[in-house]
């Protein structure tokens, strides 16, 4: 990866002899491991953030383990290894650490350090590691290098099992190294650190581009070059010298370049540079750029954050996790990603959750492919249900008249207790900027308000506290790192709380009746 690049050419001046003054750095290609990272992550705000994004989000998701029978275990050694992967890493440490190897390098690379049930897995950085081919497409050892410290880790023949484990994106270009997601970016990113070292040189010398000497007796000899370099180095260059007046000798003379930074136009250039590394990364550009981010537009470049980019990456090292770790703990173990701790997917879920629902009430699915459909445990019978009217007498009568079912005379009216938790969920909302989809607020407004409910609609909330009731005691009581409460405490009180639960539940109950 080139940090940055220019293309030196000798050109004539039309006028005669002239050299060129420059008024900020020089670039040259740059080929180390050491500049690749510096240049492209540490010091490309761009990246950074888009990376940053990716494994906070990444953190934040919980990981379950289930057994060979299907059944979710609680306590396990492999949880507890999990949780604290090294004496030093929590589990959102070490998984950052990774990702930011893996978006970097397009490789993975973690250690235990022994081949049976390991105490520690230590992740490490690719660029320290290099892959000596085998046969039959397997690598016959890794062999990890750094600080004169040396280790190889041999590679089973038959199972391709190692100490090490090595997950790479395909690379067409090198069979045994990963794709590099940032090397996709590499042109974007050089532009782009370009472009803010060039606006900063261009910030202390008062905006004032380059010019050029022109001597009128031919070029000079080399003495007179560098006298006139170290003239116009001392008193043109520099936020002491900005606006400096050059006093030149009877045979040359000043000339200004036209180019300005507004005949540049930076900003568009640097705009469009953001884009297409967030692109190459997989971020949406609204969680990176503030003037492209409106409050609609967040929620949907949370939920595409997750969907298109966070879930795959993170399923990737749990499925090598699955391949290279849990066989030392036993057969059939299998570690998974719990969606439902996402509350970017809330919107998602609830739509899955109404079209299962719906699906078994026209007698589509049974009753056991509904509840899989929701992500619960099926039931022993699988009956279809028998297909009935399922709008009830007053939506039929708002209907008729034109009315909305939320907003016709007759309804359920929520209860004071309701009223007072939509409203705390509303101003947690506000403050801490989380919990709740744009339907769980149009709803919270309504509770708050105490505004008539149609049955439909305590359907709804009936479904909504049967999928999320699960995680109460987990969540109810629980503080983020601000002190402010989880997404899903919001959300819940956005519906009424456990007094909405409660008065939904008898109202469903008596109209079944």
């Amino acid at each position: 990866m080139a940090w940055p690049f220019t293309r030196r050419e000798t050109k004539e001046h039309p006028n005669g002899g002239a050299f060129m003054v420059p008024m900020g750095e020089t670039w040259s290609r740059k080929s180390s491991a050491q500049d690749y990272i510096r240049e492209g992550y540490q010091l490309n705000v761009i990246v950074y953030r888009a990376i940053t994004e990716i494994t906070k989000a990444a953190a934040s998701i919980e990981i379950e383990l289930y057994g060979p029978n299907g059944d979710a275990i609680e306590k396990h050694p492999a949880l507890d290894l999990l949780k604290r992967p090294t004496p030093s890493m929590t589990w959102d440490a070490w998984v950052a650490e990774m990702l930011v190897n893996r978006m970097l390098f397009g490789e993975m690379a973690a250690v235990s350090g022994n081949a049976g049930i390991p105490a520690e897995i230590w992740p490490l950085n690719p660029a320290h590691i290099k892959v000596v081919p085998g046969r039959g497409g397997l690598p016959s050892e890794y062999v990890h290098e750094v600080n004169n410290s040396k280790r190889a880790f041999p590679v089973d023949r038959l199972t391709g099992q190692s100490e090490l484990m090595f997950v790479k994106n395909y690379n067409p270009d090198d069979y045994w190294r990963g794709q590099s997601p940032l090397m996709a970016a590499a042109l974007a990113g050089d532009t782009h650190n370009a472009g803010m070292r060039w606006n900063y040189s261009l910030l202390k010398n008062s905006a004032r581009p380059s010019g050029l000497v022109r001597f009128k007796g031919g070029y000079p000899g080399g003495e007179v070059i560098q006298r006139m370099r170290e003239y116009f180095k001392a008193r043109m260059t520099g936020p002491e010298n900005a606006g400096e007046i050059p006093m030149l000798a009877e045979d040359a003379e000043w000339v200004q370049l036209s180019q300005s930074a507004r005949d540049m136009d930076f900003s568009n250039t640097m705009r469009e540079m953001a884009k297409y590394i967030a692109s190459a990364l997989g971020v949406p550009l609204p969680l990176i750029d503030n003037d492209a981010s409106t409050f609609n537009n967040m929620e949907q470049a949370k939920q595409r954050l997750y969907t298109d980019t966070v879930i795959p990456v993170l399923d990737e090292l749990i499925s090598a996790l699955n391949n290279w770790l849990m066989p030392r703990f036993g057969d059939g173990l299998e570690l998974r990603i719990d969606l439902d701790t996402i509350p970017a997917l809330e919107d998602l879920r609830e739509r899955m959750f109404n079209r299962a629902v719906k699906a078994y009430e026209k007698g589509v699915l049974t009753r056991q492919e509904a509840r899989e459909l929701m992500g619960y445990e099926p039931e022993a019978d699988g009956e279809f249900a028998v297909s009935q009217p399922t709008i009830p007498p007053d939506d039929m009568k708002a209907l008729a008249y034109g009315l909305d079912f939320d907003t016709k005379a007759e309804g359920h009216k929520p209860t004071e207790e309701m009223a007072n938790a939509a409203r705390r969920a509303l101003e947690w909302r506000k403050e801490h900027g989380r919990g709740m989809t744009q339907i769980g607020v149009a709803r919270a407004r309504d509770i708050s308000n105490r505004a008539n409910l149609s049955l439909e609609t305590v359907n709804r909330m009936v479904s909504f506290f049967a999928r999320h009731g699960v995680n109460r005691d987990k969540h109810y009581s629980a503080k983020e790192p601000d002190g402010g409460p989880t997404a899903w405490r919001i959300a819940w009180d956005g519906w009424g709380g456990d007094a909405g639960r409660t008065w939904a539940n008898r109202i469903a109950d008596a109209a079944d009746d």
